[in-house]
């Protein structure tokens, strides 16, 4: 037997009880017109299907007991059974409409893919919608309780907790993007708003979160981002990410910095001769050889059609000859395969402090240098070219 019925059942009792005692031996009316409405109440808060038929039952009590008492029917007595039925039946529809906007409620709150939450200003979550479990793996039982930032990345678990206490302080709205763990271990982007409403608790504030997965916006955005400073053929970083590094390199505080830039020769004549597709192939090849001989700390970029260029943080002169070198021996031993055309690449580089001369200027010596070097690779390649060509 559950609570409620017990209640429902002992009230009736003590009731039933009083109004004997009460009421029959003692001739005081008060059990009729004041307590017998408690049972009927409760019965139609939890049970309202039963509700109607309890104030009947208790208003046909009521009215043997009169009759008991005085040994007449009484008029009034049959009007507070009537009351007690009217008010068994407003108490039951209420409760129905309650429980029915409350399972609307429920079903709206199962079907959202955002999910709502309640934190306390302790950051304890308090409440989680069913939606948990789709967004992140967990059932809601598993999540409430919980210190709400436990469950973000070490990265940005302090920035988060700061951003929150604040807003506790100022009882301010925020808005936050962070990953949270799901329950496989995996991090995922979330996106919140929060807003503060009153606490239970005096002094105590709560607020209510609204969260979704942003996952694939995070990686669009990455992927754009991506884009917008890389070759979208090589692979390699563009020219607007060059530029903005030359700009941090100009400062000095990568003295010396070393500059390499490169020309692919010959790759209008293949793409005349043989298609873009092998052009293509020869531009991703010297990409590769690039990315082999030089540093992860390089900033390795295409910055033209058949142009690469190359920074290099803390480079003395006898390390950019070094990697020099062993890029042209890399360069010298490569082709394609199928149509064994060679790859040839014009190579100027330079080595200097910034502090001594601009870095628009270390560029410029660079750039002439590898252009001495093409004026020669140029016929060359055409008549090794012209060669391959003719002879298949």
């Amino acid at each position: 037997m559950n609570y409620r019925l017990s209640i429902v059942f002992l009230t009736c009792l003590i009731c039933l009880v009083l109004a004997v005692v009460v009421n029959v031996i003692y001739g005081i009316d008060i059990v009729y017109t004041h307590l017998f409405y408690l049972p009927i109440i409760l019965t139609g808060i939890w049970y309202p299907r039963y509700a109607i038929l309890l104030a009947a039952a208790l208003g046909l009590i009521h009215i043997a007991c009169d009759y008991a008492t005085i040994e007449a029917f009484k008029v009034v007595s049959l009007l507070r059974a009537i009351m007690f039925m009217i008010v068994a039946y407003v108490t039951g529809y209420l409760a129905k409409k309650r429980d029915f906007l409350f399972n609307e409620l429920q079903t709206l709150n199962s079907a959202m893919l955002d999910m709502i939450s309640q934190i306390d200003s302790n950051g304890i979550i308090e409440y989680v919608s069913p939606s948990v479990k789709i967004v992140l793996g967990y059932t809601p039982e598993q999540v409430m309780g919980k210190m709400f930032f436990d469950f973000i990345h070490p990265n940005e678990a302090s920035a988060v907790k700061q951003k929150f206490q604040h807003a506790v302080e100022t009882q301010s709205s925020f808005r936050m993007d962070y990953r949270y763990r799901c329950a496989d271990g995996d991090y995922i982007w979330i996106e919140s708003l929060a807003n503060p409403i009153a606490g239970h608790q005096k002094g105590m504030n709560i607020y209510v979160f609204g969260s979704r997965d942003i996952n694939s916006r995070k990686q669009a955005e990455e992927n754009l981002k991506h884009l917008s400073i890389h070759d979208s053929l090589t692979g390699l970083h563009n020219r607007l990410l060059f530029e903005e590094e030359l700009r941090r390199f100009s400062t000095g505080r990568f003295d010396p910095v070393g500059i390499v830039m490169c020309d692919l020769d010959g790759l209008k004549l293949v793409n005349d001769n043989l298609g873009h597709n092998v052009g293509d192939r020869q531009l991703m090849m010297a990409a590769y050889l690039l990315k082999e001989q030089f540093r992860a700390s390089d900033i390795v970029a295409r910055i033209g059609g058949d142009e690469f260029a190359v920074l290099l943080p803390n480079c003395s002169s006898e390390m950019i000859n070094e990697i020099c070198g062993r890029l042209k021996k890399a360069v010298m031993n490569s082709y394609i395969s199928d149509t064994k055309i060679p790859l040839m690449m014009s190579v100027g580089y330079v080595s200097g402090k910034c502090k001594d001369s601009s870095i628009n200027e270390l560029l410029k010596e660079a750039d002439m240098n590898m252009y001495k070097e093409k004026v020669t690779n140029r016929q060359a390649f055409r008549d090794l070219f012209d060669k391959i060509i003719s002879s298949k």
